[in-house]
């Protein structure tokens, strides 16, 4: 029932922009009209968005250009960097994507309590995921930190970003990083 509401948006006509990764949006694909997709996944076409590895950096992209370092956005987690050029595709079927646009997606800082940087102690970074309150949402949450792609990458974006000590940054979900991170706030360094 709820694809099938989330569907009713396409029929009135026009461009549809669709999740490449998600099987219940390609099922939405109306023959005959122009599509914008976005995924995790290199763009493989002009009518695709997606994430581009390069040079030790992870990119949006559109077809074959590069528009900005996932790094550079306000958000953190993979799932916003998809949400990023889901907002992209979007824009792009109404107005010429230019500085403004990426400046714009850039200082976005999102909702409040949905992945917000809320505080710093002993140059660690304190996110505030309040709104998760399912399983689902905190996993996702939790997914979009440790795959960047990869914890590195978000470390040393959080690092940049912040102007933090890449070695007092850690993620995880009780792990033995996020206990130590913990245990170097209240004990000190060692």
């Amino acid at each position: 029932a709820y694809a099938q509401a989330k569907a009713r948006i396409f029929a009135p006509g026009g461009i549809q922009v669709l999740n490449r990764d998600d099987p219940r949006s390609l099922a939405m694909r109306i023959p005959g009209r122009t599509v914008e997709s976005f995924g995790a996944s290199v763009p493989a076409n002009e009518g695709e968005w997606g994430l581009v590895r390069f040079d030790g950096t992870t990119w949006l992209a559109h077809g074959g250009g590069l528009l900005m370092p996932t790094s550079s956005l306000a958000l953190v987690g993979r799932h916003n960097a998809l949400n990023a050029l889901a907002a992209l595709a979007l824009v792009s079927t109404v107005a010429r994507l230019d500085r403004r646009v990426l400046d714009a997606l850039r200082s976005f800082e999102g909702l409040p309590h949905r992945m917000q940087r809320i505080a710093e102690a002993g140059q660690v970074v304190f996110i505030d995921d309040s709104k998760a309150t399912t399983i689902v949402a905190t996993q996702a949450a939790l997914d979009g930190l440790s795959r960047y792609p990869d914890q590195y990458e978000l470390i040393q974006a959080l690092a940049e970003r912040h102007g933090l000590d890449m070695a007092r940054i850690a993620l995880g979900n009780g792990s033995n990083d996020l206990l130590d991170c913990i245990a170097r706030v209240f004990l000190g360094p060692g």
